[in-house]
C-alpha cells in the first residue's frame, strides 16, 4: 500500500463514521428514517409504528 492508497482508507472511514453516528443520533432522538413520516396513512409496513388491526 502507498501512501494515497491510505489517505483514501482513511477519508472513506471517516465518511463512514459520521453516516453511522448520524444514524444512531437520530434512531435515540426517534427519528426514523423508513421515510414514511410517521403518517402512516401511506405507510407501508415500516418499523417504527407497530400496526395493530385498531389502527384500520
Amino acid at each position: 500500500m502507498n501512501v494515497i492508497d491510505i489517505i483514501v482508507v482513511a477519508v472513506v472511514a471517516v465518511i463512514a463514521f459520521f453516516i453511522i453516528r448520524d444514524v444512531v443520533k437520530k434512531r435515540k432522538a426517534g427519528i426514523t428514517s423508513c421515510g414514511c413520516g410517521s403518517g402512516c396513512s401511506g405507510c407501508s409496513g415500516c418499523s417504527s409504528h407497530p400496526h395493530t388491526e385498531e389502527d384500520k
